[in-house]
């Protein structure tokens, strides 16, 4: 069988990729669906391997009716303090496994800084926490970083639908200086 190079598409530099149809075509399109990263230099079976990892982790539904929104409308006290107070009450103290096999806790101090923003998106995620950590998968990891209290951090993953609109959160993971434990430090949009 002789190799027909019209089957096997090659873009500017030289690099095999797909003509606009079939398997290869889906998986790229799925991978963006599913904010799964790649760039030009990602071989399609990486990729794959990427996005049939991705698809085992279904997207968390957000909702603004949840448990957290409902302290909030009920109290006389500050936005702030009843999320921090929310996330301590639940949080702090526990240790959570993450889905490469990492134990990450949430601390009293990790509960003020999960606690800053407030909008009502942040509130749905933090009212469902554990489904966001449950389904977030590690992307990265990023060493010898000048923070203030970390030494390095881990990046997880997952998708999340609010309001009907589809996006990807980071769930931001550091290694403690003092402590050298993991700890779960905030909850950032994937861009």
């Amino acid at each position: 069988m002789q190799f027909e190079e019209s089957k096997h598409p090659r873009d500017g530099d030289g690099k095999f990729t797909y003509k606009g149809g079939g398997e290869a075509k889906h998986i790229f399109e799925l991978a963006d669906e599913l904010g799964v990263s790649y760039d030009r230099n990602t071989s399609y079976q990486v990729l794959k391997a990427r996005v049939e990892e991705a698809q085992k982790y279904e997207v968390v539904e957000l909702s603004d009716d949840n448990e957290l929104a409902r302290l909030i409308a009920s109290s006389d006290e500050n936005k702030n303090r009843v999320i921090r107070d929310y996330i301590a009450k639940n949080f702090a103290g526990r240790t959570f496994e993450l889905s490469d096999g990492i134990r990450a806790k949430v601390s009293k101090p990790d509960a003020s800084k999960l606690s800053s923003a407030t909008d009502d998106k942040r509130v749905a995620e933090l009212s469902d926490f554990e489904s966001l950590i449950k389904r977030a998968r590690f992307e990265k990891q990023v060493d010898e970083v000048e923070h203030n209290k970390f030494i390095s951090f881990r990046y997880y993953s997952t998708n999340i639908r609010y309001k009907g609109e589809k996006s990807g959160i980071w769930l931001n993971v550091g290694k403690h200086k003092y402590d050298n434990q993991w700890h779960i430090y905030a909850i950032t949009s994937k861009k």
